[in-house]
């Protein structure tokens, strides 16, 4: 209790002295009358101010986790307050959570994949993620939609004027921007429906609902790719350390519940669309689901560590370059093992994931990827380059996707590993001995019996 109380304190000081960095610089704005009377707001790219309002965030998230997912919330309270000019109370900016929704948003996106059956849904059940309701949508309503945009589009030119005036939903379109899909490709393209609350406008609305489809995708790709392993080591296709990814967006999408036109533009590294087909088979069906369930309702410490592995997957197989897909692959293992919210020596957490397997060639390959890690890292080359270039790719790819293994784990037996203490303590004591094991299990039972 004592520890915690300490704890408490270093984090309220150091708040403290973050939210003062920020007063400081805040008060030029202030200083500036802003438009109608407005509170003034700072300069995103004002450093002075971001930097420290960043770090006080942090800070507020080690006292109260419920900070996380309400970044736009803590940058509301904090401008507020330093508008004020009040001097720092931890309490005012206690986590409350709140029932508003806000306004109701209908986004569609498209999703390109290749299935065998054009009929075939990637899911049957709406997805809920974070509050955002992701669904299938059939390509006539789809259509529907489409041509409401091509409707309006066309009033926009005729009668400019009237048309933002007139208080009805209307449609806003995103165009294609990046994936290139030929003619032949199109019936490939999956629409799908995304509901999404928001308090600000459309555009924080749209970028919400793409970055809970961007996470969707993540899970669907590491499905498709993660290979179960039952004690032993699968062999790999050479193909399959070309890009990996098998279901990518479009980069196009309409906003429905809008009040006027807006055209927005999504980025991404995916140029050319994707060329393996769907695996709609029982295992990689169970396999998403149980990813999902993790995503979606798991604890706060495995869902973070789960939604940075399915991040950094999702980097690696949609790269071309085999260095970054080496950085990316590692930081699974980093992400999966961090401890305090630290990451591990390298050589414990390679220690951890080599205790995976009784098996001798497994053990001795995470000595290869540490060391192609470490290769890259410090001299910047690809310990792959010349010969087997392919093999240290396949092997640091097996020993992040057994991240994966890890995390579901860790969640299927929830009711043992409920926290972060938990999880800290599942891999210091994972990376023992067999021998350490038995003798610890021993020592136990021996107090078991004192204790009697």
């Amino acid at each position: 209790m004592a520890g915690d109380v300490i704890m408490s304190d270093n984090i309220n000081q150091k708040a403290n002295e973050y939210y003062n960095q920020c007063g400081s610089i805040y008060a030029k704005y202030v200083s500036e009358p802003g438009p109608n009377n407005e509170i003034p707001l700072p300069n995103p790219m004002d450093d002075n101010f971001s930097v420290p309002a960043e770090l006080l965030f942090i800070e507020l998230c080690k006292k109260d986790e419920g900070w996380v997912d309400h970044r736009s919330e803590f940058d509301k309270l904090l401008i507020g307050q330093l508008y004020k000019n009040k001097e720092w109370n931890i309490e005012d900016f206690k986590f409350t959570p709140r029932n508003v929704k806000g306004k109701k948003y209908v986004v569609y996106l498209e999703l390109f994949y290749i299935h065998p059956s054009s009929r075939s849904r990637l899911f049957s059940n709406p997805i809920n993620i974070d509050d955002v309701i992701i669904e299938s949508c059939t390509k006539k309503t789809y259509k529907i939609v489409y041509d409401r945009y091509i409707s309006c589009v066309s009033m926009d030119r005729l009668n400019k004027n009237n048309l933002y005036a007139s208080g009805v939903n209307i449609v806003s379109g995103v165009k294609r921007r990046y994936l290139s899909v030929d003619k032949d490709n199109e019936k490939n393209v999956h629409p799908i429906k995304v509901t999404v609350y928001s308090e600000d406008k459309e555009l924080s609305a749209l970028n919400l609902a793409i970055d809970k489809v961007k996470l969707l995708v993540q899970c669907l790709n590491a499905a498709q790719n993660i290979a179960i392993r039952e004690l032993k080591i699968l062999g790999y296709d050479p193909d399959s350390l070309k890009k990996q990814i098998v279901v990518t967006e479009t980069g196009r999408s309409f906003i429905e519940g809008g009040e006027r036109f807006n055209e927005y533009y999504t980025s991404s590294p995916m140029v050319k669309a994707p060329m393996r087909e769907y695996d709609n088979s029982k295992d990689k069906k169970l396999l998403l689901d149980e990813i999902l369930q993790v995503v979606t309702d798991g604890q706060r410490c495995l869902k973070d560590r789960i939604r940075f592995v399915l991040q950094d997957l999702y980097t690696a197989y949609n790269s071309d370059n085999a260095g970054s897909r080496i950085l990316s692959y590692w930081r699974c293992l980093e992400h999966t093992t961090r401890k305090n919210g630290e990451t591990r020596k390298e050589k414990e957490i390679v220690k951890i994931f080599k205790k995976c397997y009784s098996n001798r060639t497994w053990e001795e390959m995470g000595d290869l990827v540490v060391s192609a890690r470490n290769q890259f890292v410090h001299k910047g080359v690809y310990a792959g380059e010349q010969e087997y270039r392919s093999n240290y790719l396949k092997w640091t790819q097996q020993y992040a996707e057994q991240s994966l293994t890890f995390l579901l784990y860790l969640y299927r037996n929830r009711d043992v590993w409920k926290n972060e203490e938990d999880l800290n303590m599942f891999f210091d004591i994972f990376q023992r001995s067999p021998k350490e094991l038995m003798l610890s299990e021993k020592i136990l039972n021996l107090k078991k019996n004192n204790d009697q």
